[in-house]
């Protein structure tokens, strides 16, 4: 007969048979389900009851045993199934001993004599202290005690006279609490407000608020006709103080308003900004003016380091003026801050549509060096001696025998059609052929060079030497418009 191999992981219900014995897994234990169940016998005589001993690796439980070994056995309570721990060389399980099915509960038996008693086991571990119970009822109130002895009686003390009776008083006050004004209600009924209301409907509707009796030391508040006022007699002014420190400050006597932190104008949160403002910002003084319409203050390390701007204007439009260690009064005249240091200055003229790049040296007066006006016209001092046009190269090159170039400027290309000609593109289209060109060799040729074939997009340069063309190792063109 072979030995029995039950399946590795089975599922519940799976059937293996094996030497004509069939078993079902019912999820735990493989159950004997092929031997027929016959009828229920009759109750046997009881036998003379055995000594009591524990049966070696037995477990009679509801619940298979934990961490069982091979051999060991197990007989559940509840179904009356008897099994045992089987290894069949690939796995182990739980499986049925060779028994039928329990059968139909027998007749209770005749009470067996009484077993000798088994030996008394080991102490057990005294267990955790219990819960506290519940408090009992309270019991029955005892008997009253017996009466002590009464004390002697102490000397009457003498009679106070008699006050006279004060007048009865008529008003009553309504809503009184803690903190609150009493105000006149109606016939002999004060009110206790909550919140304080100042009406008055005369030409003179005001609030004051007095430190003393001087009329200097108050504070009015009042309706005019069209405003709400609220004046200081104070000369040194007017605070706002928020979390204990002052935020706002009107000077009384200068009219100076000092606002301790960022101001933020148009609805926003100056942050880390002194000021700034979400909208249009509008700066004048109205017409010409002798000192700056701004001034920015810079780093105070000595006079002359703050920018202004101020301005000058006409029927014909403004002259307006940006400029460190500079201003410009209300005639268009330029003047140092510190005349010991140097200036710089950027002017925008909106009568004659130019704008101006100036300055001074440390010992000189402000000067205008450089300007462009609304024609694009570039006018500049740089050694002329006085500002006059400027007028710039528009492509210039370096070129080499074969065409090609050592630098270059304002071309898109430079080519060699022929012998001793050499073609220059432009970038950039002239706006017409009336420019400038020059042209030179490295080689003291004995004849000369030329231009020809102008256009708006591109020009020629000629090399000829000893009666024919030729081609310099080095050479140079340039345009001028």
């Amino acid at each position: 007969m072979a030995a029995f191999n039950f399946p590795n992981s089975p599922s519940t219900n799976d059937v293996y048979t094996a030497n004509g014995v069939s078993f079902k897994w019912n999820g735990t234990i493989w159950q004997r389900i092929s031997a027929s169940t016959g009828a229920q016998g009759g109750t046997g005589a009881t036998g003379p009851t055995g000594a009591q001993g524990a049966a070696a690796g037995l477990t009679i439980s509801t619940s298979a045993p934990g961490s069982p070994s091979a051999g060991d056995m197990w007989w559940d309570s509840d179904s009356g199934l008897f099994l045992t721990y089987y290894n069949d060389g690939n796995s182990s399980q739980w499986v049925e001993l060779n028994q039928g099915p329990m059968g139909a509960q027998g007749a209770t038996g005749p009470t067996g004599a009484q077993g000798a008693t088994g030996s008394t086991g080991a102490q057990g571990a005294t267990a955790a202290q219990g819960a506290q119970g519940a408090t009992g009822t309270t019991g029955s109130t005892g008997n009253t005690g017996a009466q002590g002895a009464a004390g002697a009686q102490g000397a009457a003390g003498a009679q106070g006279a008699t006050g006279s009776t004060g007048p009865s008083g008529s008003a009553t006050i309504s809503s009184n609490a803690n903190n609150r004004i009493i105000t006149g209600g109606s016939g002999t009924n004060l009110v206790g407000e909550q919140y304080f209301t100042y009406t008055h409907t005369g030409s003179a509707s005001q609030l004051n608020i007095k430190r003393s009796t001087s009329t200097d030391q108050e504070t009015i508040i009042y309706y005019d006709s069209n405003y709400l006022d609220i004046e200081t007699r104070e000369a040194t002014g007017l605070r706002l103080k928020c979390n204990k420190n002052d935020r706002i400050t009107i000077d009384g006597s200068t009219g100076h308003v000092v606002i301790d932190e960022g101001l933020g104008v148009g609805g926003v949160d100056p942050g880390g900004s002194t000021l700034l403002v979400n909208g249009n910002l509008n700066l004048s003084a109205g017409g010409n003016t002798s000192w700056q319409k701004v001034t920015l203050n810079g780093s105070n390390n000595s006079a002359g380091d703050t920018l202004s701007i101020n301005n000058w204007g006409d029927a014909e439009g403004d002259y307006w003026m940006t400029g460190v260690n500079q201003t410009m009064n209300q005639s268009g005249n330029y003047a140092k801050t510190n005349s010991g240091k140097r200036t710089s200055f950027v002017t925008l003229d909106g009568r004659m549509g130019r704008v101006y790049l100036g300055g001074s040296s440390t010992s000189g007066n402000p000067t205008e060096h450089f300007y462009t006006d609304w024609t694009g016209s570039i006018y500049m001092n740089a050694g002329f001696g006085s500002v006059a046009p400027f007028y710039g190269v528009r492509a210039w090159v370096q070129g080499t025998a074969s065409g090609t170039e050592n630098g270059s400027g304002g071309l898109s290309s430079v080519s060699r059609p022929s012998t001793g000609r050499f073609m220059l593109t432009f970038a950039t289209t002239m706006p017409d052929t009336n420019y400038a060109i020059g042209c030179l060799a490295n080689n003291n040729y004995s004849d000369t060079s030329w231009h020809n074939n102008e256009t708006t997009t591109r020009v020629s340069v000629y090399f000829w030497s000893n009666g024919s063309y030729v081609n310099p190792t080095k050479w140079s063109a340039w345009v001028i418009r």
